[in-house]
């Protein structure tokens, strides 16, 4: 008894080693599979497009229009040359706006919603079929004729459904990108991205106007080294988290409601645009890096440890700036961290409710 148990030890720890070696695998954490799904997609349209065009493709056609309860409605409209053009120009269409969502995910969303829509319309094709089960293997499910060909379609259905999910879901993240971008981009000049030379900034007349320039630390308040070091920690930890919850919803939530997820790193990084803001008008240097807490999180395998882990994260946050907003004496600076500190509150909640 006891060397079957041992049997079964080394046998479910082989298979543990090797499911943590694929999850450690950069083939599998990446976006190997959104990618070739894509690209799959594309390819599919492109080729079943030209097809459209030619004479042979729109005969094979009828029976497949003739009994769509969805798309019955081309033949009266455009004819069966007509409608045959009309698929082509529809799938050519669609293959672009997928092909261009490798970089725009608002006309992914587009191309993934018509691909969605256009396997809709060929997968209810199935129970209007004539002839499509073989009666001699007792019909139902035994395929015939031209359902095989059809069933195809399912599949498809499922890729479009999931591009579409995915694309919705990372436009947030891509366009908390996109600000982060512009506000560097308004942030630093084109020559010297970091001059902060202040020969162009006012000139006061009087001594005491020169308060201006005294560091901060002889009032009372962190100075601007300090200051400066601060905000390059929370730079650090914002970025680490917006990237993490990438990765959380790359590779699937998990959650309750994941579209949740993709607000709290739209937050992240806007709140990343700020801090580099900042940083930059105190005179100092954006830390390019990103914090450990991004390696940590990803390391965790289910999701909802990586959801209690995140949350930790974020209470790290709200401790850390109730513990400064009284020695920040900038009063600008003082605002913007008290709405992220009002912001992050908020989202523990919401990661608290995914559970």
């Amino acid at each position: 008894m006891s060397s079957l148990v041992k049997i079964h030890q080394r046998r479910d720890g082989l298979f543990n080693s090797l499911v943590n070696l694929m999850a450690r695998s950069d083939l599998l954490r990446g976006d190997l599979d959104y990618h070739l799904v894509r690209a799959s997609m594309v390819i599919i349209f492109l080729f079943f497009g030209y097809q459209k065009w030619f004479e042979y493709e729109a005969q094979v056609l009828i029976p497949y229009i003739s009994n769509g309860p969805l798309i019955f409605w081309m033949y009266p409209v455009f004819g069966i040359r007509g409608a045959s053009w009309f698929l082509g120009v529809a799938e050519w269409l669609f293959g672009a706006l997928l092909f261009l969502g490798f970089w725009d995910k608002r006309l992914g969303i587009l191309g993934a919603a018509g691909s969605t829509a256009t396997f809709i319309g060929t997968v209810t094709i199935i129970p209007f079929m004539p002839n499509g089960w073989a009666e001699s293997a007792g019909g139902f499910p035994a395929m015939t004729g031209n359902v095989p060909f059809l069933m195809k379609d399912v599949v498809l259905l499922a890729a479009s459904l999931y591009l579409l999910k995915q694309d919705v879901m990372r436009l947030p993240l891509h366009q908390a990108d996109h600000r982060l971008d512009e506000a560097l981009r308004q942030t630093f000049s084109a020559s010297d991205p970091f001059s902060l030379s202040r020969d162009n900034g006012p000139v006061y007349a009087s001594p005491p106007c020169f308060l201006r320039d005294v560091d901060p630390a002889y009032l009372g308040y962190l100075s601007t080294a300090e200051t400066i070091a601060l905000l390059n920690q929370l730079l650090e930890g914002e970025r680490a988290g917006a990237r993490g919850i990438a990765e959380i919803v790359r590779h699937g939530a998990g959650v309750s409601n994941p579209s949740v997820l993709p607000q709290i790193a739209s937050d992240e990084g806007r709140f990343c645009a700020m801090l580099t803001r900042h940083i930059t008008r105190l005179g100092g240097t954006p830390s390019p890096r990103t914090g450990s807490f991004y390696e940590k999180l990803i390391a965790l395998g289910k999701p909802g440890e990586r959801i209690d882990f995140l949350n930790r994260g974020q209470a790290w946050v709200v401790r850390k700036l109730q513990e400064v907003l009284p020695s920040i004496g900038d009063s600008a600076l003082h605002d913007d961290l008290k709405n992220m500190l009002v912001v992050h509150e908020r989202n523990i909640q919401r990661c608290t409710d995914l559970r």
